[in-house]
């Protein structure tokens, strides 16, 4: 019944969609030829080819990450009820109020990275997530609650430092695809860390050694962020040409380049 309501407003995306007014910019560069339609797939293809390798990076820092922050997010509620006898309303419970606490992170991993940079702060969150995670599922059930927080404060800074990455490192007429294909490398993501938790995990056997083992992917995303070039403190028409030679990325090799 959960989905059924949460299907009924897709069911108006088309009546709603229609009636939202393109901008004058789109309208005049679509007037000039600047701006083509040619189907859905083909921004995802031009944003492919003409970036391939920055497409392939932040795609595979998205993918790395969700892999091994979902299942351990994703998977908790069955764990602390099959495992420490927790019963669902005192899971709840914990979501709500310590949740509250975590969820702060979307806005401080923000502020942070604006005045320290998108590369350390990434570092730092995809880092330590793997060690909070190791302290959830392996530490007393009651003190679960405090370990909590950090993994959601971890867990929506990071989902907030993904789209900065994504947008950043792209011209501005690509930095809609450009997220549309993080968000697309996510969801893959996710599915692959759920489906390495299964099958490293047997019969009635605990899925915690399998959680954290796969969680240990998000230092994976630590490193690749650091490999980034730093856009923090700069205009976003210079963020999508640091480290490139031109404005296209022909030989697309100049990634790196700037990130030392």
């Amino acid at each position: 019944m959960l989905y059924l309501i949460g299907f009924v407003p897709l069911l108006l995306m088309p009546f709603l969609s229609r009636r939202v007014p393109e901008t004058r910019r789109f309208l005049e560069m679509q007037r000039a030829g600047g701006i083509t339609t040619g189907g859905w797939a083909r921004p995802m293809i031009d944003l492919l080819t003409s970036y391939p390798f920055r497409s392939a990076a932040v795609g595979l820092m998205a993918l790395v990450v969700t892999a091994g922050s979902s299942p351990a997010f994703g998977l908790l509620s069955d764990f602390v009820q099959t495992t420490h006898g927790w019963k669902p309303s005192s899971y709840s419970l914990m979501a709500i109020v310590a949740g509250t606490f975590g969820v702060v992170g979307n806005t401080m991993m923000g502020r942070a990275a604006d005045r320290w940079g998108r590369r350390p702060v990434g570092l730092m969150v995809f880092g330590l997530f793997p060690v909070v995670v190791f302290a959830a599922y392996f530490g007393p059930g009651n003190a679960l609650p405090v370990f909590w927080i950090p993994m959601i404060f971890l867990l929506t800074g990071g989902n907030v430092l993904m789209r900065m990455v994504a947008t950043e490192l792209f011209p501005t007429s690509s930095r809609n695809t450009a997220v549309g294909w993080e968000t697309l490398m996510e969801t893959l993501g996710a599915s692959i860390g759920f489906a390495l938790v299964g099958a490293a995990t047997s019969g009635s056997a605990s899925i915690a050694p399998a959680i954290v083992v796969v969680g240990g992917l998000t230092a994976l995303g630590a490193v690749m962020i650091w490999r980034f070039p730093e856009t923090a403190q700069r205009e976003l028409e210079a963020t999508s040409e640091i480290g490139l030679p031109h404005a296209t990325e022909d030989s697309d090799s100049g990634l790196g380049e700037g990130a030392g």
